[in-house]
């Protein structure tokens, strides 16, 4: 269970952090896809894709995270 205003639960401790990372898909049919990520699952990634507004789960291992020069 989520606790109230928390978006995600890391481990078993059940501390609360927000995840809004920007990825890009590696690999697998959505391959160059962009999303957002929304959560973790062990070693499972939850992702909300930009161009469908599908909710994935996906491997950690086909993901990477986009960095931004400000």
């Amino acid at each position: 269970m989520v606790p109230v205003g928390c978006s995600v639960v890391l481990g078993s401790s059940g501390s609360c952090e927000t995840i809004w990372d920007q990825i890009k898909i590696m690999g697998g049919p959505q391959r160059g896809a962009t999303g957002q990520l929304i959560g973790v699952d062990g070693t499972d990634d939850i992702v909300k894709v930009d161009a469908t507004l599908e909710t994935k789960i996906l491997d950690m291992v086909i993901l990477a995270k986009l960095a931004y020069a400000y």
